[in-house]
């Protein structure tokens, strides 16, 4: 949303041209290169609610930063935290009790979670959850939803948006790898089922129930327009 009718991205034009020079396709994730603008909007500062591009337009931030940014951009309470995490040193490459208690709360926020291993990314903690499935199972197999997106790594990185003519029947999608690069002997160990679909899930699972060392999802299907799990999904 924008104050006034003259709408003009003059600098954001400018800086993406910058950028294709110098990073792969001008942006540092492909999703946000905004279809319509067939350009990213470049972002100088945010404050509370708020996003303010390079062009001095105003914006109300519904993405949050997909959740990173729940409190707003430059919350005191936020800022008085990082201040201080900054007084500490750079310490990333070691252990901290500020650690230990994060983990402590987050352990007593959540009943399901008994221990907490930290990562950088989502793609990262993924990644891990995988290996740590594969490992305690034994089997390698994983079932995964079309148009759900976990990360990019290799196991996951399959049918967030395929195209209709490679993504299969409705009720027995094929994986549809993300990009090239994804090895094809992977597409062997990922199996692409419809969200919502309790009878393809028992198939599945009654068809390839020893192969499989894990199931991921998201609990909200967030890229397509927050789409629920029925009642009746989650029981399955």
């Amino acid at each position: 949303m924008t104050k006034g009718g003259d709408f003009q991205l003059h600098k954001s034009v400018a800086l993406y041209e910058r950028a294709r020079r110098v990073m792969p396709g001008g942006v540092n994730a492909s999703a946000r290169l905004n279809p319509a603008l067939r350009h990213p909007l470049f972002i100088q500062r945010g404050e509370g609610a708020y996003l303010y591009d390079v062009d001095g337009h105003r914006y109300i931030d519904y993405c949050l930063s997909h959740g990173a940014s729940l409190l707003g951009h430059g919350h005191p309470a936020i800022r008085a935290a990082v201040q201080e995490a900054l007084e500490m040193g750079v310490l990333c490459a070691y252990e901290t009790e500020v650690q230990v208690e994060v983990a402590e709360q987050l352990t007593r926020l959540f009943p399901g979670m008994d221990m907490v291993r930290y990562t950088c990314t989502g793609t990262e903690a993924t990644w891990h959850a995988l290996r740590v499935a594969r490992a305690y199972t034994g089997r390698y197999g994983v079932i995964k939803f079309e148009g759900h997106y976990h990360g990019v790594n290799d196991t996951v990185g399959y049918s967030h948006w395929p195209k209709l003519e490679l993504a299969g029947p409705a009720d027995r999608p094929r994986p549809v790898p993300d990009s090239a690069g994804i090895p094809p002997a992977n597409n062997e160990l990922v199996t692409i089922l419809p969200f919502n679909d309790v009878a393809a899930l028992e198939r599945c699972l009654e068809e390839k129930g020893k192969e499989i060392a894990a199931l991921i999802m998201e609990p909200i299907n967030y890229d397509s327009c927050g789409l629920r799990p029925t009642p009746e999904f989650l029981q399955a």
